[in-house]
């Protein structure tokens, strides 16, 4: 291999590295947004479970975990 080709694969390998670390960084923002989005959705999912507890309590005094009791 002579040294123009050398250093063409130098380049290349380069290249490759500095994609694949710009690839993992947006795989690790994506996952956090995702982490984000996940512990907004179950934030708003207890929400409606305490109202949906209160709406029981209206109706059914003293049964705020909807058993009927």
């Amino acid at each position: 291999m002579d040294e123009s080709t050398r250093s063409d694969n130098t380049q290349l390998d380069d290249d490759l590295r500095e994609q694949a670390h710009e690839t993992a960084d947006d795989a690790e923002q994506a996952k956090d947004k995702a982490a984000d989005k996940a512990g907004d959705a179950k934030d708003e999912l207890s929400k409606v479970g305490d109202r949906i507890s209160d709406a029981v309590e209206d109706v059914i005094p003293g049964d705020s975990d909807g058993d009927g009791h």
